[in-house]
C-alpha cells in the first residue's frame, strides 16, 4: 500500500462523481497549503452555523462574514459596531388578569437612557375611577409613592359622546397617591377599554423624574362614549426611580397586555 500518492489530476473512474475516504475518516490540510475552490462550488453543511453555540449578547467587536456587492461578492467581515443603531428593544411584556396592580421592576439600568411602556386593551373592574401609575425608588424603603409624593399635571383631557359633544378638562397642579392617566370618572359608564403609552426619561438621574404619557379610553357600552389625555407628570422625588406601577383608583386591572421597551442609545 502507497503511503503518498502523486497525480496532477483525479477523476472518477465511471461516471461524474467520486468519493474520497469513508465515514468517519479525517483528511488535514497542512498549514501553508492553499485550497482553491473559488471557480467551484463548495458546499457546507448546515450544521456549520446551526451547530454552534448561539451567543445571546453581542459586543462591538463581534464578527459577521458578509459578501461585498461593492467588490463583486467578494467576502469580507463586518462588525456589531458598524450595524445601525437605534430602535426600541422589549425588556419586558405583562399581560393582566384580574391584577390588582402591573408591576414593572428591575428594568432600569444605564444601558438606556430613555424607556416607553405600551399598553393595549386595558379593562378594568367595576367603577375603577381614573386609571394611573405611581413610582418606586429606594428612598420610599420597598414601597410604592402615595399621598403627596406624585405631582401631576394633566395638559388636557378631552371627553367625547357618541352625538359628536366634547368638552375639554384641563387640570392644574394637583397631587394625587397616583398620576392619573385617564379623566376621573371613568365609573358607571360601561366597559371601558384603554390604551396608550407611558415615557419615562432619564429614570436613573439625580434630579426630579418625569413621565409623559397619551392615553385613548372608549367606551362601547355608553353611545360610544371616549376620551383622549394627553399630559406629563413629575415624579417628584430625587432618587433613583426602581419601579412602576399601573393601577385604578380603585378595583382591578380586569385585562390588558403592557410592553416596556428600552430606547436605544
Amino acid at each position: 500500500m502507497s503511503s503518498e500518492i502523486k497525480a496532477d489530476k483525479w477523476s472518477p473512474a465511471s461516471g461524474t462523481s467520486a468519493t474520497i475516504g469513508d465515514s468517519g475518516d479525517t483528511y488535514t490540510v497542512p498549514s501553508g497549503v492553499t485550497l482553491d475552490t473559488s471557480s467551484s462550488t463548495l458546499t457546507l453543511p448546515s450544521s456549520v452555523i446551526t451547530g454552534q453555540t448561539a451567543k445571546t449578547s453581542l459586543v462591538d467587536a463581534d464578527k459577521f462574514l458578509i459578501s461585498d456587492s461593492a467588490a463583486s461578492g467578494a467576502l469580507k467581515y463586518g462588525e456589531k459596531q458598524y450595524l445601525p443603531s437605534g430602535g426600541l428593544v422589549l425588556l419586558q411584556t405583562v399581560t393582566a388578569s384580574t391584577s390588582s396592580t402591573v408591576d414593572f421592576e428591575g428594568n432600569f439600568s444605564s444601558t438606556y437612557d430613555n424607556y416607553i411602556i405600551y399598553f393595549n386593551n386595558v379593562r378594568m373592574s367595576d367603577a375603577p375611577g381614573y386609571f394611573g401609575v405611581r413610582i418606586k425608588t429606594p428612598a420610599g424603603g420597598g414601597s410604592y409613592w402615595s399621598a403627596s409624593n406624585n405631582y401631576a399635571r394633566v395638559s388636557i383631557a378631552r371627553r367625547i359622546t357618541g352625538d359628536g359633544t366634547s368638552n375639554d378638562e384641563s387640570s392644574g397642579d394637583s397631587q394625587y397617591n397616583r398620576i392619573p392617566l385617564t379623566i376621573s370618572n371613568l365609573e358607571n359608564n360601561g366597559d371601558w377599554d384603554i390604551r396608550g403609552y407611558v415615557n419615562i426619561p432619564y429614570p436613573l438621574t439625580s434630579s426630579y423624574k418625569y413621565i409623559e404619557f397619551m392615553t385613548l379610553a372608549g367606551c362601547p357600552d355608553d353611545s360610544a362614549l371616549m376620551t383622549y389625555c394627553t399630559g406629563a407628570g413629575n415624579l417628584y422625588k430625587n432618587d433613583n426611580l426602581t419601579g412602576i406601577q399601573f393601577l385604578g383608583e380603585t378595583g382591578t386591572v380586569s385585562s390588558g397586555t403592557f410592553k416596556l421597551y428600552g430606547i436605544v442609545k
